[in-house]
This record gives structure tokens, C-alpha cells and sequence, in this order.
């Protein structure tokens, strides 16, 4: 609250506990007066992937609530699916970062972040590979969708090289100026982390799901027998 309330980042340093790293990174480095998009390069690389990352879910998962309650649990013209039948392969290797970030070990995170003085030098960033995306097309009549689910829509996560389907591109960028601050543009332009962007299925439907209803006797009999 001190920094909140007074702008006094010196003052919220000597107060936040020595446990705190990321914090202490952070405030260190504004109460040097640096800028705030180089503050946030004084923390540890797999912090700020992981923060960069979760703001791109946040906006996917938004829009795809408001996809739902605008248009239904079900496929329309103008949504996005994947192109050709192997494609789902194609879709997990071409989001390395996202896939890494959202599995990342807090841990580590703060194993790093222990490593970085409060008064916070500059760390190296290492470059991301890329692996390219999963084409996709458009639905374009009512006949298409209606033989597809919502599990075969795949909506984009904001980056530089994804495809927006068009009647959901002013939802992206409410989204991302109301949630966040910031322009959907800035995602591909972000000089801290390479965001490509990726796409999500709107839905994962259960393949081979094997159930049986059993009676209370019967589940304590198995019980005890185990």
C-alpha cells in the first residue's frame, strides 16, 4: 500500500519482508527511477514469460466467455477451426512458451528471482524458439457449422502471427484495453517477451469415457475388498 497510496517505491522496499523477491526485484528498480517497461526487465525471464503469459489467457479467456454468451455453445460462420485432420499435433508444438509458462515451477521462479539484488540488475533474456502455427480457416455458411462442435473452435491467444475471427476482433481489443491497459497490438509488438500468440480449443471433448453406475453396497464392498 505504500507505494498504492504514496508512489513511494523507496519506502514500500525497506518495508516488504527480505521472503518477497519478485517484489523487492521490482520496487528496487523503481525506486532507481527506472522506466516502468525497464523495471520489469530487471526480473527473473521465467517470472515475467509467466506473467506475460497469464495476460494472454486472461484475454482469451474473456473473450471466449463472452464468445459463448453472445453466440451459444455452438459453432457459427466466422468462427475459426484448425485446417485439415492432423492438425492437433501441430497446435501444441506451435506454443512452446505458453505450454512451458502456464507448467512453469514456482520454485524455480523464485529460486531465480532469490538470485537478483534489490537493487536489480538487468538480466540477460534468452530467445524463444519458434515453431510456427496450425493454419486454421474460417466457417463460411451456416451448413459447415452445423456439422462441427464446439470442440472443433479454436480462438487465438494475442500475439504477432495469429489470425482473429472477425466478428471477435472488437471483443480482443475491449478486452485487452479494459482488462489490461493495453492495446491488442502491443501483445505482437512486446519487446520483453516474444508473444507469437498460439490457438486454444474452445472446448476438449472426452474421447473413449467408460462409466457404470454402481449402489452404495457395491461401492463399499469394493472398498473394503481393496
Amino acid at each position: 500500500r505504500l507505494y498504492l497510496d504514496g508512489g513511494d517505491a523507496q519506502a514500500a522496499l525497506d518495508a516488504m519482508p527480505r521472503s518477497q523477491h519478485l517484489e523487492r526485484c521490482l520496487l528496487g528498480a523503481l525506486a532507481r527511477k527506472l522506466p516502468p517497461a525497464e523495471a520489469l526487465k530487471q526480473l527473473p525471464h521465467q517470472a515475467l514469460s509467466l506473467y506475460a503469459h497469464a495476460a494472454q489467457s486472461l484475454v482469451w479467456n474473456t473473450v471466449l466467455s463472452r464468445r459463448v454468451q453472445a453466440s451459444g455453445a455452438r459453432p457459427v460462420v466466422g468462427d475459426l477451426v484448425l485446417e485439415g485432420d492432423a492438425q492437433a499435433a501441430a497446435l501444441v508444438a506451435a506454443a512452446p512458451e505458453e505450454t512451458a509458462a502456464a507448467c512453469a515451477d514456482d520454485d524455480a521462479v523464485m529460486e531465480s528471482a532469490a538470485d537478483v539484488d534489490a537493487a536489480g540488475e538487468e538480466l540477460e533474456q534468452p530467445q524463444e524458439g519458434w515453431r510456427g502455427l496450425p493454419a486454421v480457416r474460417r466457417l463460411e455458411t451456416p451448413e459447415e457449422a452445423e456439422k462441427l462442435s464446439l470442440s472443433d473452435i479454436v480462438l487465438p491467444l494475442p500475439g504477432s502471427d495469429v489470425e482473429y475471427p472477425p466478428a471477435l476482433r472488437s471483443v480482443y481489443e475491449e478486452v485487452s484495453t479494459g482488462f489490461l491497459g493495453v492495446d491488442l497490438a502491443d501483445f505482437g509488438s512486446c519487446g520483453l517477451v516474444p508473444l507469437t500468440g498460439s490457438y486454444r480449443f474452445a472446448a476438449a471433448e472426452p474421447k473413449g469415457l467408460q462409466w457404470k453406475v454402481v449402489s452404495p453396497a457395491e461401492a463399499a464392498a469394493d472398498k473394503a475388498g481393496a
